[in-house]
């Protein structure tokens, strides 16, 4: 079982946020047990779930600072989540036809997205997509989640391009970046960290 204490050192090690700090985020988003469910250490300790570990890099990513005038981190999480993928405009979506079996390709928000990449990450479906290439495939979070982008590629593949966006998302205030980029081999991390997926039989 994969408890909290080892996704704080996959994403410590991998995003390079001191353990105190992720920490912290963990104790503020686990105000609303909604968002990240309260556990105990030891025998008691839970076992994250892909929702609750979406959320808390959707806090880690997209979050101003924690001063004063930063507003919750709950409050951001929500927004980031209920970003609707955009369909047409100037940034609409595009997706390629190497990824349209992906659970995330069926996603209408963003945080069925980041759920549904943690799935295709446990299910394997994401490792015989990339298969031997280090392909581009970022998070980009600008507007503390107001706006997200995704992107997908493969070397010599089609782009995929996701848009999502939430107006209500402009927070202002101090941020730790004012766009922070999340490389999916971190996702990926998390993912193997996890339970695999056993498919549902034929």
């Amino acid at each position: 079982m994969a408890t909290t204490t080892v996704y704080v050192d996959i994403l410590s090690r991998l995003l390079g946020i001191p353990v105190p700090t992720i920490t912290t985020y963990i104790q503020r988003l686990r105000e609303d047990e909604t968002i990240f469910r309260r556990g105990k250490q030891g025998p008691g300790a839970i076992e994250p779930t892909a929702a609750e570990i979406a959320n808390l890099l959707i806090a880690l990513c997209a979050t101003p600072s924690t001063g004063r005038r930063a507003p919750n981190p709950l409050d951001v999480v929500r927004t980031a989540r209920a970003a609707i993928r955009l369909t047409g405009g100037a940034f609409s979506s595009r997706l390629g036809e190497d990824i349209a079996h992906f659970a995330f390709a069926r996603a209408e928000t963003f945080g069925e997205a980041l759920e549904a990449l943690i799935a295709d990450m446990r299910d394997g479906t994401y490792a015989e997509w990339k298969g031997d290439d280090y392909p581009r495939a970022t998070v980009r979070f600008l507007d503390h989640g107001g706006r997200i982008f995704v992107n997908l590629q493969r070397q010599n593949g089609p782009m995929s391009f996701v848009v999502f966006r939430n107006d209500d998302g402009d927070f202002g205030g101090p941020c730790l970046n004012q766009i922070a980029e999340l490389d999916l081999f971190a996702l990926e991390a998390v993912g193997q960290a996890m339970r695999s997926i056993v498919p549902a039989p034929a």
